[in-house]
């Protein structure tokens, strides 16, 4: 595997050259920013980049720029040695598409291993990628960037277009009577439905040896699940996830489309924006999802196997009954309940137990974690946690008009 190191600095390039020798890397200097981005974007394997962060010609952050407009054919890890000056932030390095941050010492042991950890990555993904065989002449899967019970998702590249994807390899273990062929484009047909700005969009569908697939947008930014790992969303961020959740399942809906798996981890915060600082919040992920709208409305999806994310399932999903909007109504009002007070409304281990509070309890409100919380808001939120589906809103839409009438300002 090749090191590149991009600096001027003598003394680094020595001190690096020793420990890349005991390593048994090969390396190559290079002296500036625009030599550093030729040799990433002209790469013809798996390399670590080093960027003394303050290059002639620009930044770390800038040559990670520069990188993200171009298809690349193989990854480059990249990697900033920090600045002596103290001009540079680490985490703006790290979303402008850096990888990590060195921690140049004289500590070359320290060091050795942190390029070797990066190695074993390249080499790890290069053994993943290289069994995908997608097609060679549009599509080059780059690097895993997730994994679900139905579909394993991988960054890649559409070399006809020249923009980075998402390519999604569907499994259909839990509906054995399609296959993973006719599990892709039922999905592929099922989004290509709708251009929505809070839905993912489907650009192709196709198949491989590894089997059938789906390519889509690919959403930079962080899920919900990551988020909520903090605690309770502040209010402006939970504002947008209700109201652009929302918006976004209207439009499915409206397409007949039901999504059957909302749950943190398929709710995406993207970065957009000339800044990147704005988010816009993309529902993902549409593996389970079925087209049940008849003339007289959603029908019936009645299986022995009940599929989803146990602690989001609507009560009618485990008695068999019918399904419809308001079964994903039901999901949402569990994401707005943590998203809310921090906690899942029943915050109970092992799967009978959750079906049994599906079943039988009533969630705690939420005023008894945040009493500051208008009372409208929390009868707003269980209504959309009622056991019965006639209980609940009839739309998204409905359910959106009802929470934007909602009095933040005073308490009820």
């Amino acid at each position: 595997m090749k090191i590149i190191l991009a600096s001027e600095d003598p003394e680094k390039k020595q001190f690096l050259k020793g420990i890349v020798d005991s390593v048994r890397f090969d390396i190559e200097f290079v002296e500036d920013a625009y030599r550093a981005i030729e040799r990433i974007e002209k790469a013809t394997s798996e390399q670590i980049v080093i960027l003394d962060f303050l290059l002639p010609g620009m930044s770390g952050n800038q040559v990670c720029e520069q990188v993200q407009r171009t298809p690349l054919r193989w990854r480059s890890f990249i990697l900033a040695i920090p600045s002596a000056h103290g001009l540079w932030d680490p985490i703006q390095f790290l979303k402008a598409g850096g990888d990590g941050v060195l921690s140049w010492a004289e500590e070359g042991e320290r060091l050795g291993l942190e390029i070797e950890s990066a190695a074993r990555f390249l080499q790890r993904q290069g053994q993943i990628t290289q069994r995908l065989k997608v097609d060679a002449e549009r599509y080059i899967p780059l690097e895993g960037i997730g994994a679900g019970g139905v579909s394993s998702v991988y960054r890649g590249i559409d070399r006809k277009l020249e923009r980075e994807v998402a390519i999604k390899y569907l499994r259909s273990e839990f509906d054995s009577t399609i296959s993973n062929s006719e599990a892709a484009l039922q999905e592929a047909r099922l989004l290509a439905k709708f251009i929505h700005p809070n839905l993912v969009t489907v650009f192709d569908y196709g198949e491989s040896e590894e089997g059938a697939f789906v390519v889509m947008e690919i959403v930079e930014g962080e899920s919900l699940q990551s988020l909520l790992e903090s605690g309770a969303l502040r209010d402006s961020l939970l504002d947008k996830l209700v109201v652009e959740s929302l918006q976004g399942i209207e439009a499915a809906h409206s397409q007949g489309v039901l999504h059957l798996d909302l749950k943190p981890a398929n709710l995406m915060f993207g970065f957009m924006g000339s800044t990147g600082s704005e988010m816009n919040l993309k529902i993902v992920d549409f593996g389970i999802a079925r087209d049940r709208r008849q003339a007289d409305g959603f029908k019936s999806l009645k299986s022995n196997t009940v599929v989803g994310s146990l602690p989001y399932i609507a009560p009618e999903r485990f008695y068999g009954e019918s399904l419809g909007r308001r079964s994903d109504l039901y999901s949402l009002g569990h994401i707005y309940y943590i998203g809310l007070t921090g906690r899942h409304a029943f915050p109970v281990e092992g799967a009978q137990p959750m079906i049994d509070a599906h079943l039988n309890t009533i969630p705690t409100s939420i005023l008894e974690f945040r009493p500051e919380l208008p009372l409208e808001l929390d009868e707003w939120l269980m209504k959309l946690l009622a056991k019965r589906p006639e209980e609940r809103f009839t739309s998204a839409l409905d359910a959106l008009q009802a929470y934007q009438k909602i009095n933040w300002e005073k308490k009820s």
